[in-house]
């Protein structure tokens, strides 16, 4: 089997619709003018070689085209600005005043709490109207899409969509000042009145609200029915495998009948490696049996989606491949190499050192240098119950108020560092010992792999494997807990959530 790819005009990137980027600095326009770019990660050269992969050219608020198969894509709409205008437009322009005031009132070092709470009340009044007005609910209607040919002689009239089923994905927290709290966009899942042809122009209208054009090459457009490990797969390993499967949202499960076979592409030549059937592990997989829903007809979804195997533990050759499916499309690029899986460990194991509390993290080591913080390593006693993940702390229990009402300054342990920081703020708990759990459990499986000088951290070249020392560094802080009882203390807490170096909230066991 011989694969060649297409010449599509083709950008080297991966599409991600929730890095959206918006300029909050444009929040005193009316309507709210914002900036709803994309921002796109490159793949490196050396995972697209000859295929890269293909960027669709969007118009409008359609930002983002998510190839199923053939038969079935997603297009995303994106409407909030839209939305948050007319918000605006419907308060007669409350909206924006209350964001930039607050801002105002920010900056002043005054903050106005009713100017920060006014947006809330005008979404809980306005917000449905305002989705409703903007049009939302058209996107329902397979009436309101149409697929095209895009300049060639073969091209037919436009054509609906033969259904249509829409689902908002939250793209995380509000970009646009004034926005509710959750960014989100529309999904439309078309599913098209015949298939795409190899190699062929279209282009997708959707009324009112923009376009996207593309070519249909399963060598170039990435499906997301297709799942790969992207971290790689080891060469050495004896069972490895892909997937086929998508979820329809209200249409369920998606059936893939067309396909049959898969090849392994590799990049660097365009060439076929390896090839093989496509075949159905389980269709719509079940949680296994409770005694209160023995019955499998009745348990919840695994996946929402029948599972088909791309069996690859057949697969010999070393280098960068992807995989593509007849009818279906391409996968994203993985690795098949002894080290695949060396980056993922590298960067992970570098996050828990960029974590690391009570120290600073200096040029030598990192270029996200970070002093020490001076409230880091000093603590205090408390009386806060550490209780274990296996008991639930008494209804009613704040933590913040009890590290608020019981911090005793008369009781102090210096030099407490060690341990990492999580969840953007600088409090240390026994939550973190899963980290350590995870690393010793890598250790003990394989301790060949773990050497000295593998991370580029302070204790590099002390003849002690560095994932060792990284191990040390996160259970420090509790060694340096210890009474003289021998108890432990399982938190390093205050009464809020300060900034790195604020001296009014204290740090206390």
């Amino acid at each position: 089997m011989k694969t060649t790819c297409l010449s599509t005009g083709s950008h080297r990137v991966i599409i991600t619709l929730a890095a959206v980027v918006l300029s909050a600095s444009s929040a005193t326009a009316k309507p709210l003018a914002v900036r709803t770019d994309l921002a796109y990660a490159g793949v490196p050269k050396a995972l697209e070689g000859v295929c890269p992969i293909q960027l669709p050219k969007y118009e409008g608020q359609v930002k983002q085209l998510l190839p199923i198969d053939n038969r079935r894509l997603i297009v995303a709409v994106y409407d909030v600005p839209e939305v948050v205008a007319r918000m605006d437009a419907l308060s007669g322009g409350e909206l924006v005043k209350a964001v930039t005031g607050f801002e105002a009132s920010e900056k002043a070092g005054r903050p106005n709490w009713a100017l920060y709470r006014l947006p809330e009340q005008i979404h809980a009044k306005y917000l449905a109207q305002a989705r409703r007005e903007v049009g939302e609910l058209a996107l329902d209607d397979a009436a309101s899409f149409r697929i095209a040919g895009d300049g060639d002689a073969r091209d037919a009239a436009p054509q609906a969509p033969v259904r249509v089923t829409r689902t908002l994905v939250s793209l995380g927290g509000a970009r646009i000042p004034g926005a509710h709290l959750v960014d989100y966009a529309h999904y439309c899942l078309l599913e098209l009145p015949e298939p795409l042809e190899q190699g062929r122009r279209y282009k997708i209208l959707v009324k009112g609200r923009g376009a996207v054009s593309f070519v249909y090459d399963e060598t170039s457009l990435v499906s997301r029915a297709i799942k790969v490990n992207q971290a790689g797969y080891l060469s050495g390993a004896g069972a490895k495998f892909a997937y086929l499967g998508a979820f329809g949202y209200e249409f369920g499960p998606l059936d893939f009948p067309q396909a049959k076979t898969f090849a392994v592409v590799d990049v660097a030549t365009g060439k076929t490696v390896f090839d093989g059937p496509v075949t159905l592990r389980e269709r719509d997989p079940k949680f296994a049996p409770t005694d209160k829903e023995p019955d499998p007809g009745k348990r919840p979804s695994m996946y929402g989606e029948h599972v088909y195997e791309l069996d690859l533990s057949g697969l010999q050759a070393t280098g960068a491949f992807f995989i593509t499916v007849p009818g279906v499309g391409r996968s994203w690029p993985f690795r098949h190499a002894p080290d695949a899986y060396g980056e993922a460990f590298y960067t992970a194991a570098r996050g828990l050192f960029h974590q690391r509390a009570a120290t600073a993290l200096d040029a030598a080591h990192t270029a996200w240098t970070r002093p020490k913080s001076s409230m880091h390593d000093t603590i205090y006693e408390s009386a806060h119950i550490a209780f274990p993940p296996h008991a639930e702390a008494p209804k009613g229990y704040a933590i913040f108020d009890v590290y608020g009402a019981t911090t005793d300054r008369e009781r102090v342990t210096r030099d407490v560092v060690g341990g990492w920081y999580d969840a953007a703020d600088w409090d240390r708990n026994q939550a973190h010992y899963s980290a350590v759990f995870d690393l010793l459990n890598a250790f003990e499986f394989n301790p060949a792999a773990f050497t000295d000088a593998q991370l580029r951290i302070p204790e590099s070249g002390n003849g002690v494997p560095d994932v060792l020392d990284e191990v040390r560094w996160g259970l420090e802080c509790w060694r340096r807990s210890q009474d003289a009882k021998g108890g432990v203390s399982g938190f390093i807490e205050t009464n809020t959530h300060p900034s790195y170096e604020d001296p009014k909230h204290p740090y206390a066991f």
